[in-house]
């Protein structure tokens, strides 16, 4: 699996102009970082997305269990997709804080759940249930994620000569 350079951040991938599930899921499966984790979107709706984890490239824990940092990315991917949903279409949120708790060891596949909670027009507060094939709840994550103006959230692009 190629990975971007450091000095290249991924292209910015602009939010989805209607409503549309499909445009959502498309949109959000489209995400470099979801690709990279192995995270696939099921479903966007506006306060609620589900997804899968069925394989990951990291290697598993000695007890055959996913490494908690790979539960937790997948958990602060969730979160990132959920808030874009309920964010203004031209505001792009970014994690403020990511809190989880490890309930019992992660299994493949995972179901992942997203689901905003009351929030405002800039703060999303954001829960993340991860369950395993069996239904049980093996992480728990709640978040905060700050939108702000794409503008101002995205790093101008460099030249290749410039440092």
């Amino acid at each position: 699996m190629e990975h971007p350079s450091a000095c290249s951040p991924p292209q910015h991938q602009p939010l989805p102009a209607s409503g549309s599930r499909t445009d959502w899921i498309s949109w959000a499966n489209s995400l470099e970082s979801m690709r990279a984790i192995g995270l696939v979107c099921l479903s966007v709706e506006p306060e609620q997305s589900e997804f899968m984890l069925e394989v990951s490239n990291f290697p598993l824990n000695a007890n055959s269990a996913i490494n908690g940092g790979i539960v937790a990315a997948v958990a602060d991917q969730a979160m990132a997709v959920v808030a874009a949903r309920a964010s203004a279409p031209d505001f792009v949120p970014v994690t403020g804080s990511l809190h989880i708790q490890f309930h019992s060891p992660a299994h493949f596949p995972l179901t992942v759940r997203g689901t905003l909670l009351p929030s405002g027009f800039r703060i999303k507060y954001v829960e993340v249930v991860v369950e395993d094939d069996a239904g049980r709840r093996c992480a728990t994550a709640h978040g905060t994620m700050i939108s702000g103006r794409t503008a101002r959230r995205i790093a101008p692009r460099r030249s290749n000569n410039e440092p």
